[in-house]
């Protein structure tokens, strides 16, 4: 069984990677949607460029390929750019992180289906809290890189999900009602170490907004690198 995996650098799409490969799954390329713009509908765009250290640390190959971010033209451009990851990579089957999320899940099925791939979708319709602390204990390390929801401020930003950070989400999912798991774009993650990891990855510069007023922020990873694990 061969897989291509969409691919963020997310929590999400690192975690239905993770699941694919536990449960006998090869992985044979990555594919990772470029957003032109913010904005998308179906990507996940914040350091999206970390994909590429990602796939060296993985040691999988990733093809890449731009998206116009709108709304209209996203399903398109996802199956075109998998028809030609098919003529360069075999595989069998498609996975994606999606979560709850119909919007996302009805496309990819149908794209697959018109492809002929199976679709691999661990995630659906988990759990999340369960989901969140399974992260958490299984080792992966993810950062939050953007927030745009009430109740997530600057103080969030650059920090690890960690259990006390979990806890955090919990008490303001409650009282503002987000995503625990930010799927409908309350916040974003980047996954600095995994147990796929071979190596991971070491933030050397990095920048930080927020704007309080649409209460939106985002910790940009400006340059980063691989190093051995736990170093």
């Amino acid at each position: 069984m061969k897989i291509a995996s969409l691919f963020t650098g997310g929590k999400d799409s690192t975690y239905s990677l993770y699941k694919a490969m536990e449960e006998g799954y090869t992985p044979s390329v990555l594919v990772s949607m470029i957003p032109k713009k913010e904005g998308s509908y179906l990507y996940h765009s914040k350091n999206i460029k970390l994909t590429s250290l990602m796939s060296k640390s993985l040691d999988i190959d990733i093809f890449k390929s731009p998206s116009e971010s709108e709304k209209n033209k996203e399903a398109e451009e996802l199956k075109e750019a998998l028809e030609k990851a098919q003529n360069k990579y075999e595989f069998d089957t498609l996975g994606v992180g999606a979560i709850q999320s119909k919007y996302q899940k009805t496309r990819v099925e149908s794209i697959s289906k018109e492809l002929g791939l199976n679709l691999y979708s661990p995630l659906w319709n988990v759990d999340i809290e369960e989901y969140m602390r399974n992260l958490i204990k299984e080792g992966f390390e993810s950062i939050i890189t953007s927030v745009s929801a009430e109740g997530l401020d600057e103080s969030f930003l650059g920090k690890k999900i960690d259990e006390e950070m979990l806890e955090r989400l919990i008490d303001i999912k409650q009282k503002h009602k987000i995503n625990l798991a930010g799927e409908g774009g309350e916040y974003e993650t980047t996954v600095l170490d995994a147990p796929i990891f071979d190596k991971k990855i070491k933030i050397e510069d990095s920048e930080l907004t927020y704007d309080e007023n649409k209460m939106r922020g985002e910790y940009r990873i400006k340059k980063a690198s691989l190093s051995q694990n736990g170093v």
